[in-house]
C-alpha cells in the first residue's frame, strides 16, 4: 500500500517512470500481491505518520516494526499493537481497491 504522489513524484524521466508504472501494474496482477494506493482525495489519513509494519504470526506474538532514518523499534505491548491495527484499518478505509489501484497507475503512466 502506498501514497499516489509516489506514484506522481518525477524522480527520473518520463520515459523510466513509465517504465516504472508499468512494472507496478504487471506485480499487481500476480496472484500472491495485492496492491492499494491511498489517493490523494482522501486527504489526511494514518499513515502519514510514517510506515509501520504489523507482523502477525501464526505460532508467535504479533509485533509492530517501525522504521526510520535514525532508528528502528519492535513494539509488542498489546496497546501498542491494537494501535497500529486501527491505524491499518484506517488506512485501508481510504485505500482505493486494487482493480481502481490499477486504474489510476495506468492513468498515470498515460501522462508520461
Amino acid at each position: 500500500m502506498f501514497d499516489e504522489n509516489v506514484l506522481r513524484r518525477a524522480i527520473c524521466g518520463p520515459a523510466a517512470m513509465k517504465r516504472q508504472l508499468q512494472h507496478l501494474l504487471t506485480v499487481s496482477e500476480a496472484s500472491n500481491v495485492t496492491m492499494r494506493v491511498v489517493p490523494r482525495s482522501a486527504g489526511a489519513y494514518d499513515g502519514l505518520y510514517g510506515a509501520f509494519l504489523l507482523l502477525e504470526y501464526q505460532e508467535e506474538p504479533d509485533i509492530v516494526f517501525v522504521e526510520n532514518h535514525v532508528t528502528a523499534l519492535f513494539l509488542e505491548e498489546e496497546a501498542d499493537l491494537a494501535s497500529y491495527r486501527m491505524a491499518l484499518r484506517n488506512i485501508l478505509g481510504s485505500a482505493l481497491a486494487p482493480a481502481a489501484t490499477r486504474d489510476l497507475i495506468s492513468s498515470v503512466a498515460a501522462e508520461h
